[in-house]
């Protein structure tokens, strides 16, 4: 499943996918990819994505929920569950594309403006450790997410970290030579079920930028 930034879904091609038309089930194949325009979205959404069956295979985007196997709609076998759209704060879709386990968004959030899309931490400067809620994008049976961060050193030097919810390093770095900005390498966070991290700059006046780059289910 792809899904680009002017709302254009694509799903497939389709070698089988089962679903229950009319209370029985059936197999289906589509040798083209399954379309359709997205518009009307609302802000700052994560829509799940069905395919169903009404005189040909169709897409479905809606916030109803899927199954705990994340094989169908919750209680409709009728839509076989295929992946998501985020849309931003502007009800625009968010680019990225899923495998069936691992969704990837396709570039980074502008900083700046808040957050939204899958920039989670914008302008951090806590010095103790602080909690970053990855809900926005990223669902809460997620099993882990991958972070991208960047930092903005002030002073001369200092130690920027990034913990999981269980208290464990995923990043940490030493940079000297301040001030200067710098990235991270992409850094795997287990979710198990609360997708959130905590973070800390060094110093006042530091501050710390954290993406979700993909996620897997």
């Amino acid at each position: 499943m792809t899904i680009d930034g002017a709302g254009n879904l694509s799903v497939g091609p389709l070698v089988a996918i089962t679903l229950k038309t009319g209370g029985v089930w059936q197999t289906y194949t589509s040798a083209v990819p399954i379309t359709k325009a997205l518009a009307g979205l609302a802000a700052d959404t994560f829509y799940n994505v069905y395919v169903y069956y009404s005189a040909g295979l169709q897409l479905q985007v809606s916030t109803d929920p899927v199954d705990d196997y994340r094989l169908y709609k919750d209680g409709d076998e009728g839509y076989a569950f295929v992946g998501y759209v985020l849309t931003d704060n502007t009800g625009v879709t968010v680019a990225a594309s899923f495998n069936g386990t691992t969704y990837t968004y396709f570039s980074l959030n502008g900083t700046g403006a808040g957050l939204e899309a899958n920039l989670v931490l914008d302008f951090g400067g806590a010095t103790a450790m602080t909690s970053v809620s990855l809900t926005q994008c990223v669902p809460l049976y997620a099993q882990s997410a991958t972070l991208f961060a960047a930092t903005q050193l002030n002073g001369a030097s200092g130690r920027f970290e990034i913990q999981s919810d269980a208290g464990k390093a995923i990043q940490e770095y030493l940079i000297t030579g301040g001030p200067v900005t710098g990235s991270s390498l992409p850094a795997l966070a287990p979710i198990n079920g609360n997708p959130r991290v905590y973070y800390q700059v060094p110093n006042m006046g530091d501050y710390m930028f954290i993406w979700v780059t993909s996620f897997t289910i």
